[in-house]
């Protein structure tokens, strides 16, 4: 019998340590003027896009971003990172997310972003595009063509920083089409919308931990308010850098007492404002408006000490305007015809002339007549048998000029002129020049000369008289019908040229005149 041998082997367990890979909690904030890293990825609106560059380049100015910037200390530099995974924006060391029309599950990855000190500035632009603001667990709620005008009701103002302050005359819009509006949060600015939806409905909204648009058109040159260049001039490129100032102020802790952005040391680009106003011709000559009243400097309206006014190259101011441009009031000049009269003025700053704004000044002139009316008399000069004297028994001419000296016409037919013969005076019904000079070649009581009125005149149909006491009200109320010769009963002379009695520089008129014998 063969002896087997039970050969036991004995295996040895290693027990190796093991690491757990889990991701670590760090603080995605920085120290006043650190360089803040803001990431991104490459849909429509992200850092790498043509749309966004010209924001890139403002946010780069040092002018504005960096030491002694007038918006933050900080710097910016930008990384394109993919889809913001916690572990995307830790390794990246992102300190600010930028992102806009972002389809796909929610970046749930940004609420720890957030909740470690991180700020996210996101345009979610419908319900589908709203990876961003999902993820926040912020919902959109689809709303497309809102294009247009936003109303500013800002808590904490991007455009001026102020808190608490309600600005509706800022030049906010966005280019439309898809976008979408919150149905909660605080309110930084609401589209005009015709259609009237509910106040409670807001586009943009803030909250310590971010900026949300209704559409990313709010930063990129995709919306004409947008400026193509570094420099801040619109007011859209003015919510561009005071989201990102407040962003900054948030990340590195610049906040004031009451853990808000500190906006106090702000100082806004120079800005010129388009002005207009409507005027009638009766304000000639005076002050209408002045063009720094609504331009701003330090988010101040500026003064002559700041800046250097001047007509901007190219324009010049119309001869019915007068432009002082070391004031920058702008007035009317006498005598203006009806109309809309513009030119461009520019600003440029006394401490850095190179720093110039162009604005528009337009005024509209409205068309208002005004009507003037001098009597005269003369001798009537016979071929014989006249003193010369205004005595009684002489003839005189008896004149009615009417003149209009406004910048506006009087509407065609409503010139109704009644005249009360003085008591003094005998009407005379025959020809103006009988026993004198042939001065008229109408052989008609009355006569008519026209100096650019425009009128027309016609003796049988515009001529009437009355021998009542009281004067007549209406052309059809002057039924007497004057004997051939002097006739004692005529007491009102009632004449209504045709046509349209126009404006002229220098006024237009028209002058009647009659014979009559003093008593």
């Amino acid at each position: 019998m063969s002896l087997c041998k039970k050969l036991l082997l004995t295996m040895a367990v290693i027990v190796l340590p093991v690491e757990l890979f889990a991701i670590p909690v760090k603080a995605q904030t920085a120290s006043p003027g650190d360089n803040l890293v803001v990431c991104g990825n490459t849909n429509w609106g992200g850092l790498n896009q043509s749309r966004t560059a010209a924001m890139r380049r403002k946010l780069s100015n040092t002018a504005y971003f960096g030491p002694g910037g007038t918006y933050s200390e900080s710097t910016f530099s930008f990384v394109t990172i993919g889809t913001p995974t916690l572990f995307n924006l830790t390794a990246n060391d992102c300190n600010i997310w930028f992102s806009g029309f972002d389809f796909g599950a929610p970046y749930s990855g940004l609420q720890t972003f957030v909740n470690n000190g991180g700020f996210v500035i996101a345009g979610c632009d419908s319900s589908s595009y709203a990876a961003a603001c999902n993820g926040l667990s912020v919902n959109v709620t689809p709303y497309n063509n809102t294009a247009g005008a936003y109303t500013t009701v800002f808590p904490i103002n991007p455009l001026t920083c102020d808190v608490g302050v309600q600005n509706a005359t800022m030049n906010l819009t966005t280019a439309g089409g898809a976008s979408g509006y919150f149905t909660t949060g605080v309110v930084l600015a609401r589209y005009n919308d015709p259609a009237g939806r509910s106040l409670a409905i807001t586009d943009n909204i803030y909250s310590p931990k971010y900026i949300l648009t209704g559409d990313i058109d709010m930063f990129t040159t995709n919306n004409v308010q947008v400026s193509n260049g570094s420099i801040i001039i619109s007011d859209q490129d003015k919510f561009i850098a005071n989201s990102f100032k407040v962003a900054a102020d948030k990340v590195t802790g610049v906040l004031d007492e009451n853990g808000e952005p500190s906006c106090g040391n702000i100082s806004g680009p120079l800005y010129a404002v388009d002005d207009s106003a409507s005027v009638g011709g009766g304000t000639a000559g005076l002050i209408i408006l002045n063009i720094l009243s609504n331009d701003s400097f330090n988010d101040n309206s500026p003064s002559t000490g700041d800046v250097i006014i001047a007509t901007a190259p190219g324009s010049s101011v119309p001869v019915q305007l007068s432009f002082d441009q070391a004031s920058g009031n702008v007035g009317l000049q006498s005598q203006t015809l009806a109309g809309t009269y513009s030119f461009d003025y520019q600003i440029c700053l006394r401490s850095d002339p190179s720093i110039c704004r162009i604005a528009t000044v337009q005024i509209t002139v409205t068309a208002s007549p005004a009507i003037s009316i001098l009597k005269s008399s003369n001798i009537f000069t016979p071929t014989s048998g006249s003193s010369g004297f205004m005595l009684p028994g002489e003839e005189i001419i008896y004149s009615i000029k009417v003149e209009n000296s406004g910048n506006g016409p009087v509407d065609r037919d409503t010139i109704f002129i009644v005249d009360s013969l003085p008591p003094e005076l005998i009407f005379y019904n025959g020809d103006i020049d009988t026993g004198g000079t042939d001065v008229h070649s109408a052989p008609d009581p009355i006569v008519f000369q026209d100096v650019g009125s425009g009128l027309t005149f016609n003796y049988a149909a515009d001529v009437r008289y009355s021998n009542q006491v009281v004067a007549p009200d209406t052309f059809s109320d002057c039924q007497y019908t004057p004997s051939i010769g002097y006739d004692d009963n005529v007491r009102y002379i009632c004449i209504s040229p045709k046509g349209v009695f126009a404006a002229g520089l220098p006024a237009s008129s028209f002058t009647v005149s009659m014979r009559a014998r003093i008593r």
